[in-house]
Formats: C-alpha cells, sequence, structure tokens
C-alpha cells in the first residue's frame, strides 16, 4: 500500500543514491555515480567493467544485470540487507520524486509516495517477491538505515524521513520481514541520511551509528548500543562530533578485524553544495 503523497521541497542538486547489499546494486536513480536504470523501452543489455583486470583473468571485477526490471517498482534512499539464509531483502524508499511541478509559470519540485514495503529475493537479486506484513510496521519513509545483528539473523530498520519535516529515530526489529517489533524511540536526534553498522559477537550485539541530518544541519556524531531488541532507547553518545566533517548520504562498512571505514557523503552550506570522496578508519 502506498503512503499519502507529501509536498516536501528538496533544492536542485541534492543528491540521489541507491542501496547496496551484497555487492547488489538495486534501485533506480544514480547511485554514487555507479548506475541509473532507464526506462524499459531505453534498457539495452550491458556489463561494466573495472578498468583494471585481474592477472588471472577472473570476472571478480565485472558487473552484469540480475534483473533488467524488478518486480518491485523503481525507487531510491531505500536499504537492503543479506541474510545468513542466502536472502536478499529490501525496505522502504521514495520514488517519483523531485518532479517538476508548473504553476503560473513557476517551477516546484513535489517528493511523494514513501514507502514501507519489503521485498525478498532468494536467488541472488534475479526474482523478488514482497513480502506481506503481518503485524505492525514502520511508517513509511526514506533515508533510514538497516543493519543484522552479528549472526546475521535478526534486521533492524532505523530512523529516516517521513516526509516535509517528518524525521524519526525509531527502531524496529524482525527475523523475517513480515513480523516487525517495535523497540522504541532513540535518545538521539530524528534524522536520515544517517549509516548503522554492527560489531560484537555471538550473544551481544553493538550498533554504531554516523551522521546524517535532522532537518536543521548536517551531523557528525557517534552513537552506540548494546543489545538494541531489548533496550533500543539507551543509546550511548562516543562522540558529539568526529573528526570526520558533518555529511549524510555516506557509506560504512565494518572489516574483519572490526574496524569501521566510513566513506564519502553530501555537505550543503548555502549555495555550496559537496560530494565528499574521503574515506576514514577507526578501531574503537
Amino acid at each position: 500500500m502506498l503512503p499519502p503523497s507529501c509536498d516536501e521541497r528538496t533544492p536542485r542538486g541534492h543528491p540521489r543514491w541507491c542501496g547496496v547489499a551484497s555487492l547488489v546494486i538495486v534501485g533506480c536513480l544514480v547511485g554514487f555515480g555507479v548506475l541509473q536504470t532507464p526506462s524499459s523501452a531505453q534498457v539495452e543489455e550491458r556489463r561494466l567493467t573495472a578498468n583494471h583486470q585481474p592477472e588471472d583473468g577472473s570476472t571478480r571485477y565485472r558487473w552484469h544485470a540480475m534483473t533488467k526490471e524488478a518486480e518491485f517498482g523503481g525507487r531510491y534512499a531505500h536499504t537492503g540487507v543479506y541474510l545468513s539464509n542466502g536472502e536478499m531483502l529490501i525496505f522502504g524508499g521514495s520514488h517519483d520524486d523531485n518532479k517538476a511541478v508548473v504553476l503560473n509559470g513557476t517551477y516546484s519540485y513535489d517528493q511523494c509516495a514513501y514507502l514501507n514495503d519489503v521485498w525478498r529475493s532468494r536467488d541472488n537479486g534475479s526474482t523478488w517477491q514482497v513480502v506481506p506484513p503481518e503485524s505492525d510496521t514502520w511508517m513509511p519513509r526514506r533515508g533510514h538505515a538497516s543493519t543484522l545483528n552479528y549472526n546475521m539473523v535478526s534486521m533492524f530498520v532505523i530512523g529516516g524521513l517521513c516526509g516535509s519535516g517528518c524525521y524519526l529515530n525509531d527502531t524496529w526489529l524482525s527475523e523475517d520481514g513480515a513480523v516487525w517489533t517495535f523497540a522504541g524511540y532513540a535518545n538521539w536526534r530524528s534524522r536520515h541520511g544517517h549509516t548503522v553498522v554492527t560489531i560484537g559477537g555471538v550473544t551481544t550485539d553493538t550498533l554504531i551509528m554516523f551522521g546524517g541530518h535532522d532537518g536543521d544541519r548536517y551531523l557528525n556524531d557517534v552513537w552506540k548500543i548494546f543489545d538494541p531488541s531489548t533496550q533500543a532507547s539507551d543509546w550511548t553518545v562516543v562522540k558529539h562530533a568526529a573528526e570526520w566533517s558533518p555529511r549524510y548520504g555516506h557509506g560504512a562498512v565494518v572489516r574483519k578485524n572490526r574496524d569501521i571505514v566510513l566513506t564519502g557523503g553530501f555537505f550543503a552550506s548555502g549555495v555550496e553544495r559537496t560530494c565528499l570522496r574521503d574515506v576514514w578508519g577507526s578501531s574503537d
């Protein structure tokens, strides 16, 4: 079910980004300059190959389309996770964004159709099936964060943007994408465009959140929480202002040695807009 339309205005030139899950890109608009899905009439088979090819002749740097038109509707600012059983799921997002509307010779840009649907793929993204909700679920949103617990079974949807001036700091969790449990509101400022990663062990999960935008300003704070399934409101601030500059729409991953790597993002001040390309690391 589609959410009602909204009338939020987004400045021209704002970034549009897509989710990435397990090295599979799913989405509709330009994601960090990586992929744009054309209309069905414009689709042609293509393969993107990195300039540097492995000497062993392998195809590990090559990309190919898992499907040209997935069963879910076109969208951006959604999230995805990859479960231990090999399933991929995507959550929410938005579409028909930045649509030009002309009124009395003046252009405006409306956003509409925020989503809270869940889609699952069991064949590496080739086909997708909607996951019907079997409980109360999170409200439609985009720019939220998603992550898994350490054993890759439970999934979390955290925060996001739900319309004009509607910023979220809630946490929802599920093990199957159909039954969701509301875990509480965080004690950090509501935001979107943030990232969350998971570190920890089999019995204890630690979620760490970075930056985003709260409607007033770009952020570079860092927060963490232990076992969010039982105390989702009890986050602890790690840094109010990290060494990296405020931003949103950035990426973050955890390496095998538990180091965290944060990359890129977007920042605007007045008419100046910056797409960042810096890389930061942390071991604690």
